[in-house]
């Protein structure tokens, strides 16, 4: 069950950064899993953070 969650997780992750490449024409994407399972994308053009976001945090 846990490797499941781990390949939905990592689906997601990429799903996340192609959205966030094509939205604000980045060069350059990051997306982090924090252990509590929050999600914080950055995106980076010519190094400068273009868009940070993070998600609330599972119940």
């Amino acid at each position: 069950m846990a490797d499941l969650l781990k390949v939905k997780t990592m689906r997601m992750l990429l799903v996340l950064a192609k959205h966030a490449l094509q939205m604000v024409e980045a060069s350059y994407v990051q997306v982090l899993c924090r252990k509590d399972w929050r999600l914080h994308v950055h995106t980076y053009d010519a190094g400068v953070d273009l868009l940070s976001a993070t998600t609330a945090p599972r119940v």
